[in-house]
């Protein structure tokens, strides 16, 4: 009885949502995306054309409004000026404090007369001016010019005490009063020939008849704009036009209100119509004057660049339908054949890589993509070295624990040999031979354990000055027994460096101690600094030498462990130095002078500062 195969039930995923309209091929896949993609940057470009466009409408309205506000400023400020200007002459005139009472027809000298006359002159040089003053230090009325005077309290206390402390003008806050007037007074303190204090000088305004020819000018306003003076307190000191709002509280934002107003804002106007305003502030007065224009009057322009942003959004949109099946073919056919290059790796053939593709952006990705293969090939090759390295540096680390107690035997037993035959030359010369070979070894051991053995770097800031001079101290003897001169070179031997003290102490000495042995008697072994021009965070420290160089054989077996061409030498000194320096971050590399001797060169982290 034969058995049926049983063949597993393949399910179709199902579709829901947006899936449903999405055709599975690829090629109708990319042509609907790239219809949604011109569409939503399209949809994208409108709404922010037309926000950009209202926000630039509205910072040209500020920039307009603030220059109608400066101009308006200016005017204010020039009237104020000029009052202030009369309140001053008058102040310093000596006829000033001479008596005057016009109000019972007394006789008067002729200073009292020209006291009289001067502040009259005044104060018809203006309709603003109600009256004007002037009172002895104890505050005693001396002469009036002319025009409506509160004779029971004509100046204010608060007034009065400011203008006892001051040495220029003082600034009341304005009124609104009954009869459609806005009073402010103003005064000046009178000094004699010799500072003291002789009394003040009193101004008392109505402010209508001065600033409502600079306020009703609406020049630059359109026909829907309007400017006004506001007190401290929020009330309408100077309203707009064909409105009767004098002394009534303003309602508007309260950045207006202060001055502190940095951008143009919208609110509901005096009329209940949405408008722009803008506020500037006119210290001297301690005011606020704001302009306003019309919302709708301002962007009337933005109806025109929505129709101008919809036109070019359609016939935009008609051009990418046009060429979205075009770059959909071109896009499908490339992405085919690197889907089945992965196809052929993925089954084993790890050797298999993308050949050139038509289309640029698709030879992109097959470059990376074998990029990638390279990478991960060399990444398999380097995990693989490091295991062997790892079990290589376990048995070394148990091989030399093994054999240091016995290599101390063997030492002390050497040691006291050639004391016992330090008379016979011939035994005298094989103990110290023995003994060196035994010296030998135990370098050996120990940067073989040294090799083997994790390090764990504490990084600290180190001068390379310091750190040469320390190496430089540790091979000093070595390079004076050959007569080898060690200078360093490069400007930079205060460049700080983020290193182990200790670990590249050791990788330096070591390449100091290969350079002098490489070095003829009498050479020169030249220590430098310079910063890496690939990595600005990274330092190029290079030892120099003007020995033979390096054999073109060697170079790819130089810091390869228990590699050496020295017959003293252990193989593991040029890879303790890879070793050290590879795990700061940085490299070491090899290479001949042009004018003879070899270069080694290691990359490690710079320091926080020079």
């Amino acid at each position: 009885m034969r058995l049926a195969s049983k063949m597993p039930h393949q399910t179709t995923p199902v579709k829901t949502g947006l899936g449903r309209l999405i055709p599975s091929s690829f090629g109708w896949q990319v042509l609907f995306a790239l219809c949604l993609v011109g569409l939503g940057p399209l949809l994208i470009m409108a709404c922010q054309d037309y926000r950009y466009a209202g926000e630039a409408i509205v910072a040209a309205q500020h920039a307009h409004l603030r220059l109608v506000l400066e101009a308006r400023k200016a005017r204010l400020g020039a009237w104020l000026a000029g009052v202030e200007t009369d309140l001053r002459m008058l102040a310093v005139s000596q006829c000033s404090m001479m008596g005057c009472d016009m109000e019972h027809g007394a006789e008067h000298s002729e200073l009292s007369q020209e006291a009289c006359d001067s502040l009259d002159s005044v104060r018809q040089r203006g309709s603003y001016y109600e009256s004007i003053e002037t009172y002895d230090s104890d505050w005693n009325r001396i002469s009036n010019g002319g025009g409506n005077s509160d004779l029971g309290e004509p100046v204010p206390p608060e007034l009065r005490l400011k203008l006892s402390k001051a040495d220029g003008m003082v600034v009341e806050p304005s009124s609104v009063q009954p009869g459609h007037r806005v009073l402010m007074h103003m005064g000046h303190p009178m000094f004699g020939a010799d500072g003291t204090r002789n009394g003040y000088v009193i101004a008392r305004l109505n402010l209508l008849p001065g600033i409502d020819p600079i306020l009703g000018d609406l020049t630059g306003l359109a026909t829907t704009g309007a400017v006004y003076a506001v007190s401290p307190a929020g009330f309408y000191i100077g309203m707009p036009k064909d409105a009767n709002l004098l002394g009534q509280a303003v309602r508007v934002p309260a950045a207006l209100l202060d001055g502190t107003a940095d951008a143009v804002l919208e609110y509901d106007g005096h009329n209940g119509t949405r408008v722009f305003g803008a506020s500037a502030a006119i210290p001297e007065a301690n005011w606020v004057v704001i302009a306003e224009i019309d919302r709708k009057e301002a962007l009337r322009a933005l109806a025109s660049l929505r129709n101008r942003a919809i036109i070019t959004g359609v016939v935009t949109l008609a051009f990418v339908m046009l060429f979205a099946a075009r770059i959909s073919r071109m896009l499908s056919q490339p992405l085919r054949e690197l889907a089945a290059v992965a196809g052929r790796i993925a089954h084993g053939r790890h050797g298999e890589r993308v050949g050139r593709l038509s289309a640029s952006e698709a030879n992109d990705v097959g470059i990376a993509f074998n990029r990638m293969l390279d990478e991960l090939d060399a990444s398999h090759a380097r995990l693989t070295h490091a295991a062997s390295l790892a079990a290589v540096g376990q048995m070394s680390s148990s091989i030399v624990h093994e054999m240091r107690n016995p290599l101390s035997s063997i030492k002390l037993n050497v040691q006291a040999l050639r004391r016992k035959v330090e008379g016979d030359v011939a035994y005298s010369e094989l103990a110290d031979i023995a003994h060196g070979q035994v010296l030998r070894l135990e370098t050996m051991l120990s940067e073989l354990l040294s090799y083997s053995k994790p390090l764990e770097l504490k990084p600290e800031q180190v001068s390379f000055a310091d750190a040469a001079n320390e190496a430089g101290a540790s091979v000093q003897k070595q390079a004076d027994d050959k007569r080898v001169t060690i200078s360093l070179q490069g400007g930079l031997e205060h460049v700080v460096l983020a290193v182990d003290p200790e670990q590249f102490n050791r990788a330096l000495t070591n390449l100091l101690a290969n350079a002098i042995h490489a070095a003829p008697p009498g050479g020169e072994v030249t220590l430098g600094a310079s910063l890496s021009p690939q990595a600005p965070c990274m330092v190029n420290v290079t030892v120099c030498d003007n020995g033979p160089g390096l054999p073109p054989r060697h170079m790819d077996k130089l810091f390869q462990p228990f590699f050496t061409t020295r017959k003293d030498g252990t193989g593991l000194g040029l890879a303790n130095v890879k070793k050290i320096v590879e795990l700061h971050g940085g490299s070491v590399t090899a290479a001949n002078r042009p004018g003879g001797g070899a270069i080694f060169s290691i990359t490690v982290p710079r320091g926080d500062g020079m």
